[in-house]
């Protein structure tokens, strides 16, 4: 399954090997998106209900190269069943001075046969449900060292 890149706007700053957006932002490349979406297993989903758009959050787990959920026959679900292309992002902030970074996925949710799932496979597996995945078609980050307490919200 390969990834592709929404390629966006980059602006190379002081050092040529380091690609920053027009915020000052740090480009993560695929590969850092992964490795940082293993660090944290909470995240949201951005899907539509009713035409109108409806953000969820979720447990959830990187297999085989695509981000995995659970469900129980709500909203999560009925996007899978119907193939819906949705958003997912995950982020952290690290207490004191550490890094701030957000990754966002976009692609299709489809129902996985629960006859695939492996038990123990994933830390939502306890959860039961309908397992739910989404294909990564589009994967971007940014990331920033920062200390927390001094976050500054920034004009948009």
């Amino acid at each position: 399954m390969g990834l592709s890149t929404l390629v966006m706007g980059r602006i190379c700053w002081h050092r040529a090997d380091v690609d920053v957006d027009r915020n000052g932002l740090r480009i993560l490349d695929p590969n850092e998106c992964l490795e940082l979406l293993q660090r944290t297993r909470i995240g949201r989903i951005a899907l539509s209900r009713s035409a109108l758009p409806t953000i969820l959050p979720v447990l959830f787990s990187i297999d085989d190269g695509a981000v995995t959920f659970h469900a129980s026959g709500g909203l999560l679900e009925s996007a899978a069943l119907r193939g819906d292309i949705v958003c997912f992002e995950a982020d952290l902030a690290e207490e004191g001075e550490g890094e701030l970074w957000s990754v966002v996925v976009v692609g299709k949710l489809e129902i996985q046969d629960r006859s695939l799932v492996m038990a123990g496979r994933s830390p939502t597996e306890h959860f039961g449900g309908t397992r739910v995945v989404l294909t990564m078609t589009i994967v971007t980050g940014r990331a920033s060292k920062i200390v927390v307490g001094d976050v500054q919200p920034s004009g948009v």
